[in-house]
């Protein structure tokens, strides 16, 4: 949508809305290093400069560039865990960190819930109970919780049999 917001591609097939932030990845927020890299990054790749590091810079400001298609986005959980401890495998304190992950102004500007990239680091350091707080807080706005699961090669003998 930020390289294209005409979207002409996926308009001729038919697709009316765009949801990204899938996996665990946004582009929002991103602390003091994250923005740098990804500034760079997007500027490189894309040729598209970005200037923000919360949700808003996401959504276009009334009478900004507007897209073709419907656009929604869900908070990626690796890219807040990034923003807050980079990439160390850290067991964050649930009570404040459920406030950081699941942020109110990132829900009330728009986000419509969270996503996890449990393969990818560093989603892959959180913890179940971890998850499960922040899928309360989802809940509490009405939100979704979309994952990439953490064990997609594995498979079961019994596939009804529950694994931790």
């Amino acid at each position: 949508m930020l390289v294209n917001p005409k979207a002409e591609s996926k308009i001729r097939q038919g697709v009316t809305t765009e949801i990204s932030g899938n996996c665990g990845f946004t582009m929002f927020p991103l602390s003091d290093a994250n923005f740098e890299e990804k500034k760079k990054y997007t500027e490189e790749k894309y040729g598209v400069d970005i200037d923000w590091k919360d949700i808003g810079g996401i959504f276009p400001p009334s009478g900004g560039t507007r897209y073709a298609l419907n656009y929604a986005t869900l908070v990626g959980h690796g890219s807040v865990r990034s923003a807050v401890f980079g990439h160390e495998d850290r067991l964050p304190r649930i009570g404040r960190w459920k406030h950081e992950a699941v942020d109110p102004e990132c829900m009330e500007a728009g986000a419509m819930g969270l996503s996890t990239g449990l393969i990818y680091t560093p989603g892959c350091f959180a913890r179940t109970e971890e998850i499960i707080e922040l899928c309360r807080e989802v809940a509490a706005y009405r939100g979704i919780y979309a994952t990439h699961m953490r064990n997609e090669g594995i498979v079961s003998s019994n596939p009804l049999k529950r694994r931790s």
